[in-house]
């Protein structure tokens, strides 16, 4: 999951390999460039945080004193491996001192039908991941010091630190004691103890005394093939021998989260990329969207003034559908006497001035053409009809009526002899 989340060109760098040091709150830690560690510094956290920066490419690996964790091994069967983390904390409850409630478990899949068990204090892993956070500091992977020692069934690794040792009997078995206590500690059914025949790498940090070691160990077992190697920095060492994917302790409910403050500077310039498109593609759908609308509510209102041409009388509601319904009857009205007889009306009204005509209705089924005529008085009118009697056609007088601008009146047309 921390690797799908992580941004483009994010990926680890750079490793910073941290270990608590015996002194109260003193560290000591040194990075790892391409493989290859650097020099080792010490001081406090504040310290640390004052001198690394935080950042995804950056892998913060903390090493877990052997004193802190207890290892042990179990076989699993292939049907009991679906529920080794609900299983395993009750196989091993009757050989712990403290409650499993208190204890943080986390597991090493190992050959051989075996799983192997890393065992912590809750309040110890809780406490430095709390104080790692409260200087800015995210932990990535938390592994057991023990673990990080060569080991094969042909040879073991002990190192010597002062007075004390720490070994790795197996793939996940090993202990740490002094060297007063070794014959006790190294007989112990859980320390997986040396069999005769078995190479021992002994290494002497600075310091220690390695030839007491030695004869601390050969009392225990006087067939060891013991080889001793000094090291010059234990920490530069340990850097040495880390795998690409250490096991780490931050399992279940110590799952680290994501980091995503540092993963937001790493996306932002994308983001506010994407960002500035999203606005500017809005900005763009509105503006085409207004252009769309204008040009559709001109367009309306063009068919609307096409429409009221067409049919001055009435509302129009629906102005395609109602011309549609116009020019279907025209269609189906067949030819007509109407301009005929518009032709015989016109001359009649131009041949003199002060009329008006208000509407002009054609009947084609009855052949009359119905007109509203204003005139300067009921004499005009009377002109009117004589005139156009005379050009063939025949005007009735339907109604007439005074009028404050003259007379207006309505006749109805025909054509003499229909």
């Amino acid at each position: 999951m921390n690797k799908f989340f992580r941004p483009p060109d994010t990926e680890i760098s750079e490793r910073l390999l941290v270990k608590p040091l015996p002194e109260a709150g003193l560290y000591q830690w040194l990075k790892i460039e391409n493989n290859v560690p650097g020099s080792a510094a010490s001081g406090s956290l504040q310290q640390l945080a004052e001198r690394v920066r935080p950042s995804p490419d950056v892998e913060l690996i903390l090493l877990l004193p052997a004193g802190e964790v207890s290892l042990r091994s179990l076989p699993v069967s292939d049907a009991e491996r679906k529920l080794y983390r609900q299983m395993l904390p009750y196989a091993l409850e009757e050989s712990l001192v403290e409650n499993t409630e208190d204890l943080h478990f986390a597991y090493l899949p190992l050959t051989d039908a075996r799983m192997g068990v890393v065992l912590v204090r809750r309040v110890v892993l809780q406490a430095l991941l709390d104080d790692f956070s409260a200087h800015g500091l995210g932990v990535d992977v938390i592994t057991p010091e023990t673990l990080l020692l060569p080991w094969s069934t042909e040879q073991q690794t002990w190192i010597l630190q002062g007075d004390q040792l720490v070994a790795r009997t197996g793939p996940c078995a090993g202990f740490i004691t002094s060297l007063d206590s070794l014959a006790m500690v190294a007989g112990l059914p859980d320390a997986d103890g040396t069999a005769p025949g078995d190479k021992l790498l002994l290494m002497v940090e600075q310091g220690a005394d390695g030839d007491r070691a030695a004869q601390a160990i050969a009392s225990v077992n006087p067939e060891l093939d013991c080889e001793q190697q000094s090291l010059e920095n234990l920490l530069v060492w340990q850097a040495e021998l880390l795998p690409d994917a250490p096991m780490t302790l931050l399992q279940g409910d110590f799952r680290p989260p994501l980091r995503w403050r540092q993963y937001w500077r790493a996306w932002r310039p994308v983001a506010y990329a994407c960002l500035a498109a999203l606005v500017m593609n809005y900005v763009v759908l509105v503006y085409h969207y207004n252009s769309a609308r204008q040009a559709a509510e001109a367009l309306e209102a063009e068919k609307v003034t096409l429409a009221r041409e067409a049919i001055p009388v009435g509302k129009i509601r629906s102005p395609e559908r109602q011309m549609r319904a116009a020019m279907a009857q025209l269609s189906n009205s067949g030819p007509t006497r109407f301009g005929a007889m518009l032709a015989r009306v016109g001359p009649a009204l131009g041949g003199e001035s002060g009329y008006t005509v208000r509407t002009i209705n054609y009947d084609s089924d009855g052949g009359s053409l119905k007109l509203e005529v204003r005139a300067r008085n009921f004499q005009h009118i009377e002109k009117l009809r004589n005139t156009l009697k005379s050009s063939g056609l025949q005007a009735e007088l339907l109604s007439s009526s005074a009028q404050s601008q003259g007379v207006m009146a309505r006749l109805e047309l025909t054509e003499v002899g229909r």
